[in-house]
């Protein structure tokens, strides 16, 4: 038989109600990929520090960076150097240009310079019938052209079949009050038309007996001076279908912007207008 308690215990418990126990679960920290388990955050002269060391790696060049810098700095000063050893060897080329160009007479540098070989070869038939007039070969026609440049005249008319070519650097104005002119069956040249010299080629040109061809400017047959000086030859004019162009020796036609513009001093107009390369100022 069961004792009396036992049984008490029993109905008590079967009255209670039925109270299920869950598993605890293993508590699991979980940490943010960005999260840095650093130790304590440095502040106060700590911090300052730390920020002052940031600014120091930003501002520092890496060593490649300082080579290149050194390397740049070197060529500038290389390129430097060379740019003004071009610079003088130009400046005295320059000079020596003037100074091969210069003459035994007063010149003007403006003039110097050489006739194409395209004006002597649209005169080349008129030398060729002229020799035949005078009964001999082309390369027998002996040419003299008085004004000397830098001797392209001779190779010019080589070219051509006329080997016989007086043309020397010496005074020709000289030589005509001396009469010691060449020997010669015609005067050819493109005489300067700086100063006085047209005129005076056209007064010699005018009472000689030696046939003459010249290469002028086209306001030359308006001057007051040519009539009285050629006008009793009645000249006859060829007009070349192009401009010639004329090669300047003494350096360059843009060195000569100081150089007063004949034309312009003239008339106070140049056919060229902006484009020619001297001075155009009415002070002269």
């Amino acid at each position: 038989m069961a004792k009396p308690e036992q049984t008490k215990s029993k109905k008590r418990a079967a009255e209670l109600p039925e109270v299920q126990v869950k598993p605890e679960l293993p508590v699991v920290q979980l940490k943010s990929k960005k999260q840095k388990t650093a130790g304590p955050v440095p502040t106060g002269a700590a911090a300052k520090g730390k920020t002052v060391d940031k600014e120091k790696k930003k501002k520092a060049t890496p060593p490649a960076q300082e080579e290149l810098e050194e390397k740049r700095q070197t060529i500038e000063k290389k390129v430097t150097v060379e740019k003004k050893k071009v610079t003088k060897e130009k400046k005295e080329t320059q000079e020596e240009k003037v100074s091969s160009a210069a003459h035994p007479f007063e010149w003007d540098p403006a003039d110097d310079c050489e006739t194409s070989l395209q004006a002597y070869k649209d005169i080349a038939p008129v030398l060729t019938k002229l020799a035949q007039k005078l009964g001999k070969p082309k390369a027998e026609l002996r040419i003299y052209d008085p004004y000397y440049c830098q001797g392209a005249v001779p190779k010019h008319l080589n070219k051509l079949g006329f080997p016989l070519v007086y043309n020397k650097d010496e005074d020709f104005y000289a030589k005509l009050d001396a009469g010691e002119l060449p020997p010669h069956d015609v005067l050819l040249t493109s005489p300067p038309y700086s100063a006085t010299h047209v005129k005076k080629l056209l007064e010699h040109v005018g009472q000689s007996k030696v046939p003459w061809i010249l290469l002028l400017p086209d306001y030359v047959h308006r001057k007051q001076y040519y009539t009285p000086a050629v006008g009793h030859h009645n000249p006859f004019f060829l007009l070349p279908t192009k401009s010639y162009q004329y090669m300047a020796v003494s350096g360059s036609r843009a060195d000569n912007t100081n150089i007063p513009c004949r034309h312009f001093e003239r008339s106070g107009e140049c056919p060229a207008g902006d484009a020619c390369m001297f001075l155009h100022s009415k002070g002269g």
